[in-house]
């Protein structure tokens, strides 16, 4: 018996041992919404009054009961107007709620049956479906009807059981004006004209997807139609007036699709492919399933492509139709699996079509982003509520590094598992974590758990030291960043990199994993020139890595990975000029990537040993962001090279046109005419007109042209897009003019759903309120303006309430 005590005892001492006590942060999103039915189909069909914002619809779900016992049912929609609801043709009772309706069935549903309802329904939606530019009296603004259902809005415009882990086939049928072009998900199954100026579009997806993934763009377009290499049919959207931004808009798009294709080693998997650019879209893009609607300031002309590309977005969106479509995540605790993957093939994208340094450069930025949001809490990118800093931007790094620790090969086979292995369902990260280990049979659940179910992120010291009389340099590493449960002393592959004169490389692959771990390796006859803590920056982290500073000045210049010479080059800011100068003028002349050039002449700058000769090549240069850099770094232009500055106003980029502009005005102003005149015809890119902004905010400010400002004024209002708004409403706040008009387009702006255009329209009438010189200007207008009782309390958000003037 004591014998037995003795073992049992063991064996619970060495259970408790390999336990994994594991302490994260509650995520309220971590259980799927209870299901009483499975919903198969959708058979939506609607009919629109633009000019009203209203939605005339009918639906017909199929579905099946899950369990017995279901005799009621609650559906999603926000504020609508149920006209009829019946049940396999019969009508039945049903309750209507603010954000949704309960249906009443007459008795409770067998579980081995299909039933149809039908629901005809109105909905005047604020979300989820806009109405853009019905409402602009002159008619210049264009008209469009478009959606953005993600996370759950498509419920403001039809009826439904709406979320992500309930998978259905869709119908849509769309009644419109012929004169327009109109698309929705899938394959489009007939168009039919009722004689009578409208047609009926029905568009077909044969395969189920997510309720928000739904989707319908409606306005004027032309459609360019190419095929991937493996026969996909893509229709490219674009703007009628603007042909020329075709080609620049969708660079690469056939090119990215093969390499998607061959990069997930999965066939597209639906029958078509559509992007489609909106007006007023408050975000970059979106990927619902087979058609990506995306913000129509990346409809570009070749000047504007380089300052405002759509590639990587492309590549984003299309990548989502694998993973997010194809494979959705049940809960948006997992919501990683969509935009962390979605932001490293889109990465991936940048590194084949861009080049490597571009792509280096991204992954830099998001391990900034990871490392700032640390500094506020330690969520895991696997928390649904952990920011996009980490689902996008650091989940992408997370994927690379865990190709860095598994390989090119089984990171592909891992994924392609993945992939199929879900394909047309929803998926958890155990899901993933499971495909690597059936396909590849390596366990990643320690490399999940520390990056994606904690938070955190290594912070490493590093010594490298050769002792006298040693045979062996000996490198210390430690992890210094505070270990919780919540964030993980990092088990990490990383390399060290030993470069010696006489051009020998020594390269050691080490296991880091302890709060200290000492490595001894062995030691070259040449001298060491300098040394490299993990090359190429394979892993997010936060180093401080003390060594001479030969070492630092040879690195910044002799690294053969663009992103370890920026870093050297970091380290140099606090370096005293005399010491750096040689290598920040060999960085600067010789380097090709902007960002490690920008890094050596802000140096320079600050220095005040930028040279004359410097100065004209970089305006001679080509190089746009290095220039753009010098224009916002200089406090006064160079005296003698006023030509070269004026050549940047030919410069094939707005944004660097803009910066001419200003600094050409303000450095000299008696020719402040001629610059404006030479100008006069350029209003910018897709990016809301932004030089025609600035061009009209200098034209005040210099001659106090009346003009101008009503311009500004005008722009401001229902006639144009957001962007444009956003930026005449910044400028106008700078200039303090006010008038009815600009009050009046202010009231407009408030009623709008972007809440972006929304929340600066409001906060400048509320700025102007609150100046005594404007406050009875902006009472007397807004009292006169014709508003309804909603609208008025939307712009009673900003100022106090107003009488209504008869």
């Amino acid at each position: 018996m004591r014998s037995l005590l003795l073992i049992f005892t063991l064996l619970l001492t060495l259970n408790s041992l390999g336990q994994d006590y594991r302490s994260y942060i509650n995520d309220p999103n971590l259980y799927a919404r209870e299901r009483f039915v499975d919903f198969e189909h959708a058979n939506i069909s609607l009919e629109f009054e633009p000019e009203a914002g209203k939605v005339i619809g009918k639906v017909v779900h199929t579905f099946k009961p899950l369990r017995t016992g279901v005799d009621t049912l609650y559906l999603d929609g926000v504020n609508m107007e149920i006209k009829a609801v019946d049940l396999n043709g019969t009508s039945i009772e049903h309750r209507l709620y603010k954000k949704g309706l309960t249906l009443l069935f007459p008795r409770s549903l067998s579980k081995d049956s299909t039933y149809k309802l039908t629901i005809s329904y109105e909905a005047k939606p604020r979300k989820g479906l806009y109405f853009i530019g019905w409402d602009d009296p002159t008619n210049r603004c264009r008209k469009q009807i478009w959606t953005q259902g993600q996370g759950i809005d498509n419920r403001r415009w039809v009826p439904l059981f709406d979320n992500m882990a309930d998978k259905i086939k869709t119908d849509i049928l769309i009644t419109f004006d012929s004169s327009y072009k109109v698309l929705s998900n899938g394959k489009l199954i007939n168009k039919i004209a009722d004689g009578n100026g409208n047609s009926t579009w029905h568009y077909q997806m044969e395969k189920p997807h997510s309720p928000y993934l739904m989707m319908l763009g409606i306005g004027k377009y032309d459609i360019t139609t190419r095929k991937s290499s493996s026969g996909i049919p893509m229709n490219l959207y674009s703007y009628p007036e603007y042909p020329e931004r075709i080609e620049p808009t969708y660079r690469f798009s056939k090119e990215i699709f093969d390499f998607l294709e061959e990069e997930t080693r999965v066939p597209y998997p639906w029958g078509s492919y559509s992007q489609i650019p909106v007006q007023d879209f408050p975000y970059g893009a979106m990927e619902n399933t087979s058609a990506t609607v995306f913000g129509d300031f990346y409809h570009v002309d070749s000047i504007g492509y380089n300052d405002n590309s759509y590639v990587h977005v492309n590549g984003h969106e299309l990548a989502h139709q694998w993973f997010g479509d194809l494979v959705t995540s049940t809960t948006p605790a997992h919501h990683w699996l969509h935009e962390s993957f979605a932001t490293y093939y889109h990465h991936l994208v940048v590194k084949e079509f861009v080049g490597e340094d571009k792509y280096s450069d991204m992954m830099r930025q998001n391990r900034d982003a990871a490392l700032n949001g640390t500094q506020s809490d330690f969520k895991g990118v696997g928390h649904s509520q952990s920011g996009s800093h980490r689902h996008y931007l650091k989940g992408s790094y997370v994927l690379r590094m865990l190709r860095y620790v598994v390989g090119d090969e089984d990171f592909k086979t891992g994924m392609q598992y993945y992939l199929e292995n879900n394909q047309y369902k929803n998926a958890t990260t155990q899901d993933l974590v499971d495909a690597f280990s059936i396909s590849t049979g390596r366990s990643i659940g320690w490399f999940i758990d520390q990056w994606v179910l904690r938070g955190g992120e290594p912070s490493y010291e590093v010594s490298f030291e050769t002792p006298k009389k040693e045979h062996k340099h000996r490198l210390i590493v430690k992890q210094v960043q505070d270990t919780t449960s919540l964030v993980a002393t990092f088990k990490m592959p990383i390399q060290i990199r030993v470069y010696y004169h006489g051009k020998k490389i020594d390269t050691f692959n080490l296991m880091i994993e302890n709060s200290v771990d000492t490595f001894y390796l062995p030691k070259h006859i040449h001298h060491v020139f300098y040394v490299v803590f993990d090359p190429n920056s394979e892993v997010l982290k936060s180093v401080k890595f003390e060594r001479p500073l030969k070492w630092i000045l040879d690195q910044s210049t002799q690294a053969p990975d663009m992103i370890d010479r920026y870093d050297a080059l970091v380290e140099l800011r606090t370096v005293e000029y005399k010491k750096k100068q040689v290598v920040l003028h060999a960085s600067l002349a010789k380097e090709q990537f902007s960002k490690v050039r920008i890094e050596a002449m802000k140096q320079l700058i600050a220095e005040d040993h930028l040279s004359h000769h410097e100065h004209v090549v970089i305006l001679e240069s080509g190089d746009m962001e290095l220039q753009k850099a010098l224009l916002r770094a200089q406090s006064k232009l160079e005296e003698d090279l006023q030509e070269e500055y004026e050549a940047l106003l030919e410069a094939p980029s707005y944004e660097l046109m803009e910066l001419a502009l200003i600094r050409l005005c303000s450095s000299y102003r008696e020719d402040a005419g001629k610059y404006l005149e030479q100008t006069r015809n350029v209003y910018g890119g897709a990016r809301g007109t932004n030089f025609r902004v600035q061009w009209l905010e200098i034209k005040w400010l210099t001659t106090q042209d009346q003009k101008a400002m009503d311009e500004l004024v005008d722009m401001t209002s229902n006639s144009y897009e957001f962007l444009t708004r956003l930026k005449a409403i910044g400028t106008i706040k700078r200039l303090t003019y006010c008038d009815d008009k600009l009050v009046m387009n202010l009231c407009q702006g408030i009623q709008k759903a972007n809440w972006k255009l929304a929340g600066s329209c409001g906060n400048l009438l509320k700025y102007y309120y609150n100046l005594p010189e404007y406050k009875e200007l902006v009472e007397t207008t807004v009292a006169s303006i014709k508003l309804s009782d909603e609208e008025r309390k939307r712009v009673e958000r900003f100022v106090v309430k107003m009488e209504k003037k008869d």
